[in-house]
C-alpha cells in the first residue's frame, strides 16, 4: 500500500482539532508537542496528556501516530499490511478504520515518542 508522506518543509499543518503546547526545547528527537485532543487513545494515553511528536513519514507497525485523514487529524495506532492500513483506537468506544486507497487521503505527520 502506497502511502503519501508529509514532508514539514514550507508546509503548515491545519488541524481543527489539534493546538500546539509552548514548550522548551526538549531534545532533537522531539519536532512539537500538542495535547491529546480527545480520549480514542484512552487508556493508553489520557485526553489532554501532553503528546511528544516526531516528525516523520516512518512509522513501525504499533507505532502510535498523528495523521491526517481525509482532511482530519487522528491520532491511533498504525497498522499495515500488505492489502491496507488500519488506525486503531485504544478506546473500544471508537472503530477502527482500514484506509480506503482508491477514496481516502492519507498523511503522515509523526510518531508519538513520548506522552
Amino acid at each position: 500500500y502506497d502511502v503519501t508522506n508529509y514532508t514539514p518543509t514550507n508546509k503548515v499543518l491545519y488541524a481543527e482539532n489539534i493546538s500546539l503546547v509552548e514548550c522548551p526545547k526538549l531534545s532533537d528527537s522531539v519536532s512539537f508537542v500538542t495535547r491529546m485532543p480527545d480520549n480514542s487513545m484512552e487508556p493508553v494515553i489520557m485526553k489532554n496528556n501532553l503528546l511528544h511528536i516526531k516528525y516523520t513519514s516512518f512509522i513501525n507497525n504499533g507505532d502510535i501516530c498523528i495523521v491526517v485523514l481525509n482532511d482530519k487529524t487522528l491520532i491511533r495506532e498504525f497498522k499495515s499490511t500488505n492489502e491496507n492500513i488500519k488506525l486503531i483506537p485504544s478506546n473500544s468506544s471508537y472503530e477502527t478504520i482500514t484506509i480506503n486507497p482508491a477514496k481516502d487521503s492519507l498523511d503522515i505527520i509523526g510518531k508519538i515518542i513520548a506522552y
